[in-house]
This record gives structure tokens, sequence and C-alpha cells, in this order.
């Protein structure tokens, strides 16, 4: 199958460059219109939502204008690696689960349908709102929370996406643009919330709790959900966070890729590289993350260990 992965690894981009924009162009051609086939099929059927089925054979509702969406919904999920290592942590019971950057809530409603004791979907994008609603409307011990996590609470600030493409949506004006918005240019803003995970994870479950689970996702914005979430891991036993690390994105939002790197370093880890991991290796982390700064990757981070 022709993929623009494939055609990287076969032909370099040193070799024949006019050639291979020709065949790189004609290959989003093809599927714009596969999206655009997708999305008036959908929204004739359906209306402006849909259900999906996705990895596991969950159901999750998307936007049927969107392009992340439509990833979503043709492809049963777009981020299984990453969720297979959630799952194995979910399976360690953590007092609470939570999804900074939600989107579509692909980790949440996998950790709601492993019975999850409780699982909070953080989601700045107010497009997403209803759709996650919906999807974790499905199981018990579900929260949606629509706030931007921050390093600080009480706040609004600016959130700008796109319509078409929910999945480049930031706090930062440059990343919406600059994203893989194929199918729209017009990017929207909207005043939402800022929050501190620190004091808002206590506040929804009326305690501190002493093992969590994290996925963080802000297109950039890491080291302000790190600045504050110190009082909540310092508070716990074990946790654990699967964190996207994106320097582009980074530099966009004003941080500093080698700082945040740091940032990560300072607690045990590894890089999600798609090896296989066995729960003895999640349940002990030993390693630290490698001293170079490295490209657009995804990591876990953690501190102590949970109960056998």
């Amino acid at each position: 199958m022709f993929s623009r992965k494939r055609l990287r690894a076969f032909w370099p981009r040193e070799r024949f460059p006019r050639a291979r924009r020709v065949l790189a162009g004609a290959y989003r051609s093809s599927n714009q219109m596969r999206f655009l086939a997708w999305s008036i099929g959908s929204k004739l059927r359906f209306g402006p939502t849909r259900w999906a089925t996705v990895y596991q054979g969950l159901r999750i509702r998307v936007l049927t204008d969107d392009y992340r969406g439509y990833r979503v919904a043709v492809l049963r999920g777009t981020q299984r690696e990453k969720i297979d290592v959630w799952n194995q942590i979910v399976g360690f019971k953590p007092d609470v689960c939570v999804d900074v950057g939600a989107n579509y809530g692909e980790f949440s409603v996998s950790a709601a349908a492993l019975g999850a004791r409780q699982m909070i979907a953080i989601e700045a994008n107010p497009l997403l709102i209803p759709c996650l609603r919906a999807t974790l409307g499905q199981y018990q011990a579900t929260a949606v929370i629509h706030a931007a996590i921050a390093d600080r609470d009480g706040e609004d600030t600016d959130f700008f996406f796109n319509a078409r493409e929910t999945g480049s949506a930031s706090i930062a004006a440059a990343s919406p643009s600059s994203g893989p918005n194929r199918y729209g240019t017009d990017v929207s803003s909207a005043k939402v919330p800022t929050r501190r995970l620190d004091t808002l994870v206590p506040e929804l479950l009326g305690a501190q709790p002493r093992s969590l689970l994290l996925k963080v996702d802000v297109e950039g914005f890491e080291e302000a959900v790190l600045a504050g979430v110190g009082g909540l891991i310092s508070q716990a036993s074990w946790w654990r966070a699967i964190i996207e690390f994106n320097p582009s994105a980074l530099r966009n939002s004003g941080s500093d890729p080698a700082r945040v790197w740091e940032k990560l370093r300072e607690f045990p880890g590894f890089v999600i590289d798609g090896t296989a991991v066995n729960e003895q290796k999640l349940a002990r982390l030993e390693a630290r993350l490698p001293l170079v700064t490295p490209g657009e990757c995804d990591v876990l981070i953690g501190f102590g260990s949970p109960p056998p």
C-alpha cells in the first residue's frame, strides 16, 4: 500500500526530488478526496456527529466535518502503541486516570471500559466537549472538564482551533495554522478557563489521590502542565505519565525543548518506541531518558511502584 512513510523509507528525499514531490502531492490529493467523500457521506447519513468503532471495539463520538474524526473512524483509532502502554498501567488500578488534551477520548474510553476507578477527561476545544460527553456517558465514574491545564488557576486564555482539523488546536495561535490543516485554513478562537492539575483533581475527587495515571498531549504546553502538577505527584505513593514531546510545538509555545527535556529527565522513564513492554517494566521504572534532546517522541515517566 502506498503511503508517505513508505515513500520516505524507499525513496530518499535527495533522489529524484521532483518526481518525489509529484507522488507526494498525488497522495495528499487522493487522501483529501477520501476524507471529503467520508465527510459528505457521514453528514448525509448521521448529521454533524457519528459513532466510530475504534481499537478493542469501543465506540467514540466524532465530528463528521473533521479530518481527525475521519482518521479515528477509518483507522479505528490513531494511537495504539501508547494506548497499549496506557491500558497496562490502568490494570494497576490507580486511584484516578487523567487524560489532559483528550481530543475525542481514545485514552479515556479505553480506561473507562477497563473499569478505571475514576476517569477524568480534560479538553480545551469547545467543539469536542459534546462528543467527549457522549462517549464517556456510556460508562460510570467518568468526568469531562472543559479547561486548559496550565500553571495557574482562574484565568481565561485564548484557545485557537480549526473546525476541520481538531488535532492541531492549541493555546498558541501559530499551531492551528501551521499544523496539518489541509482542508481549510479558517482558525477560530474561544476563551477557556485555566486550571492547575494539583487543585482540579483533588477538587473533583474530594480527596488527594494516592496513585494516578496521566496522559498529556497539549501541543507544546506540556511545560505549563508539569508546572501545575507538582502538588499532585509529590503526595502520591506512585504515579505514571505518558507525555508527548514535540520540539516544534514547544518552540511555538515559547518553551525551550532542551529545558523541557531536562525536566522530564528528572524522573525515571523511557521513550515509547513501539517495542513491547511488560508489566514488570511498567511497574518498576529504573532507566532514565536519553541525555541528548531527541526529536518528536512520546515518553513514559513516573515515580514509585504500584502494589503487587
